[in-house]
């Protein structure tokens, strides 16, 4: 948490002991603010968990390993180097994913500090900035001379000269960090995927089926009213949340569920024996899916039988 000065706009808050949620006009952005009375100081923090350690005495810790710009010492100049580090909360891991890409990994022995749930979210989030070709973020040649050129006058005596050549500095510093990182976020496959969808399939064995195009079909309960999904483009991500191939939808044909046939689906390869038990389950699941719309589902209710085809099989979650 930060400290803050205080002024006649906050001294009404002087009375909260825990985090209000305060809202800057001036700035026009929120953060958790509170008051100790024992220091007579306004602390404020842009994340709750933050604000509520001191209280509660409690604190959350996410280790990772990454490739990590370090400044160094007087003797070694700033570099990167994969070393294990850690943070306080999960948008900071996030973050520290977003900046590190291909060389993020949480090491074994710290894999319990994370739920299943995260894991898999920054597993699907690794491997989509791998498909979109982000590498992790590192400073340019030109960038690290001026970086080095801010430590060297940061340690030498102060004086005015100093002064206006260390000012001159950081600002040429800040210039180029800010032009480099803007550069790093035009990222044209990003724009590209943008009205991608996501089709998860957790059976392998249907998927090995359909990269070897001997099934080409996905089957839709029918709720979008005036919607065709003729066009649509979807990624085929498995259950380990690995991007597979990309599939382009080609037709569409709406039917009743009775009207569904044998010979229109690949039940074996579901894992099915028969034909019917495969239509069973599927029932089944567009009645559970049809619960959340409240709606109704039965054998004559509509369903879309959607045909697409392989438009780039995905290796090792790198697109071509």
């Amino acid at each position: 948490m930060k400290r803050i000065k205080t002024n006649k706009y906050q001294k009404k808050y002087r009375s909260c002991s825990l985090p209000f949620l305060f809202y800057d006009k001036k700035k026009n952005s929120t953060y958790w603010l509170s008051f100790d009375k024992r220091r007579k100081e306004f602390y404020w923090s842009q994340n709750l968990s933050y604000s509520l350690e001191d209280l509660a005495k409690a604190g959350l810790s996410y280790h990772y390993q990454a490739n990590i710009y370090c400044l160094g010492n007087k003797r070694e100049r700033p570099n990167y180097r994969i070393k294990v580090n850690h943070c306080h909360c999960f948008e900071e891991v996030i973050h520290a994913l977003y900046k590190h890409p291909d060389t993020f990994v949480i090491p074994k022995e710290y894999l319990k500090e994370y739920s299943e749930q995260e894991l898999r979210y920054l597993k699907h989030v690794q491997n989509f900035f791998h498909i979109i070709g982000l590498k992790d973020e590192k400073r340019s040649k030109e960038l690290m001379e001026v970086t080095t050129k801010v430590d060297e006058l940061y340690s030498q005596k102060r004086t005015l000269k100093n002064r206006l050549e260390l000012n001159k500095y950081y600002k040429l510093e800040s210039k180029m960090y800010e032009k480099e990182k803007i550069q790093r976020c035009n990222n044209t496959k990003a724009t590209l995927f943008l009205n991608y969808h996501n089709m998860h399939i957790d059976n392998e064995r249907i998927i090995e089926s359909i990269l070897k195009e001997e099934r080409d079909y996905r089957i839709y309960r029918k709720h979008f009213k005036n919607r065709s999904r003729v066009g649509e483009r979807h990624f085929l991500i498995d259950k380990d949340e690995n991007y597979r191939a990309i599939l382009e939808f080609m037709s569409e044909e709406e039917i009743k569920f009775k009207d569904l046939t044998e010979n229109m689906v690949d039940y074996k390869s579901s894992g099915f024996k028969h034909f019917q038990d495969f239509k069973k389950d599927l029932e089944q699941k567009f009645l559970e899916e049809s619960k959340w719309y409240k709606e109704s589902f039965n054998e004559n209710s509509t369903i879309s039988y959607v045909k697409f085809r392989i438009l780039e099989i995905i290796e090792n979650n790198r697109i071509r």
